[in-house]
């Protein structure tokens, strides 16, 4: 239980209330009612709503232990997720995006608690497209910041299985990146549209105003271990 509200506690409390500069938005989501939803499917699509919020204060805080200071907080005003900066270098600013356990998987397990059989595809290639995604999201809401930019993908270790080949194989070229053609990719792009138009065109351009690509992975007990740190040039 103190690893899920350590990072709670060390940013958003004092004297055991809530600061008075936390973000309203941040206050709302933060509140466990996930668990009210008695469909296990809308469910687990809150829960992964409230744990995104939870791995921004707890990556903040992995980012101390590895001996950055943390100057700013999303929660606490409007901006990146995260600025910080370590003894040898300059501010940088962090975009978090999480990757949690995907519905159909989850209705997989259960199938299979309930003694049923479970089973379905697995699509390497959506998988690596989706990581790339939300990279460019995260790059996109960097863009306004004049600060150093690194993309934080955090991966429960559950669902890292669909991406860790793709991520130890190399097969997402950072500098020149591209979507692969998959079989349930084309329909999820094309709702992406309606937020970016030009996202075909735009992936490229965007990447590059990046520093850095970082992946981790949450593995049992809320512990962060970087996987994949992938060094980028701004143009």
């Amino acid at each position: 239980m103190g690893r899920v509200t350590s990072a709670v506690h060390r940013y958003l409390m004092t004297a055991g209330l809530p600061r008075s500069d936390v973000r309203q938005q941040y206050l709302r989501d933060l509140r466990e009612r996930w668990m009210l939803y008695s469909d296990p499917i809308e469910r687990h699509q809150k829960a992964k709503m409230f744990t995104g919020r939870l791995v921004e204060l707890q990556f903040a805080e992995w980012l101390e232990l590895q001996g950055w200071t943390v100057s700013g907080l999303e929660a606490l005003r409007e901006g990146p997720d995260i600025e910080a900066y370590a003894s040898d270098r300059q501010t940088t600013a962090f975009e978090v995006k999480f990757i949690g356990t995907e519905n159909d998987d989850f209705a997989l397990i259960l199938e299979s608690l309930a003694g049923q059989p479970a089973g379905g595809p697995v699509s390497p290639y959506d998988a690596a497209n989706y990581l790339l995604f939300r990279v460019y999201e995260a790059a996109k809401q960097l863009q306004r910041s004049a600060y150093d930019r690194t993309a934080i993908v955090v991966v429960e270790e559950l669902t890292w299985f669909r991406f860790e080949l793709q991520l130890r194989a190399g097969w997402i070229d950072w500098a020149h990146p591209r979507f692969f053609s998959g079989h349930a990719w084309e329909p999820f792009l094309a709702r992406q549209r309606t937020r970016y138009p030009n996202l075909l065109d735009d992936l490229q351009p965007a990447l590059r105003g990046l520093n850095a690509v970082w992946i981790l992975k949450r593995s049992a007990g809320y512990q962060y271990h970087l996987e994949v740190e992938v060094p980028l040039n701004r143009a």
